[in-house]
């Protein structure tokens, strides 16, 4: 397990049609080990953000961007920022 294990990402499946299946793929490839799941819906309260913008549940907090790239690098720094806590 790595060293991000408190780390859950959860994608919601009609955004990652729309919106964010790149993020999830290049996600998937670089944290193979991290909890990085699809669900049907994340909650109805995020009905009009799944289908406007990119975004994720990340520790059950909502992180968007304007752009696949932009949530992609939103989640990157976060990324980062958890490893050099667990150093």
């Amino acid at each position: 397990m790595s060293e991000l294990s408190s780390l859950s990402l959860k994608f919601c499946k009609k955004n990652l049609e729309l919106h964010s299946q790149s993020v999830y793929d290049a996600l998937k490839e670089r944290y193979p080990d991290e909890k990085i799941e699809v669900v049907d819906c994340v909650g109805t309260q995020f009905c009009s953000t799944c289908s406007d913008v990119p975004f994720v549940l990340r520790n059950n907090a909502v992180v968007g961007g304007r752009t696949a790239r932009d949530l992609y690098y939103k989640l990157e720094r976060g990324m980062g920022f958890l490893n050099k806590q667990a150093e």
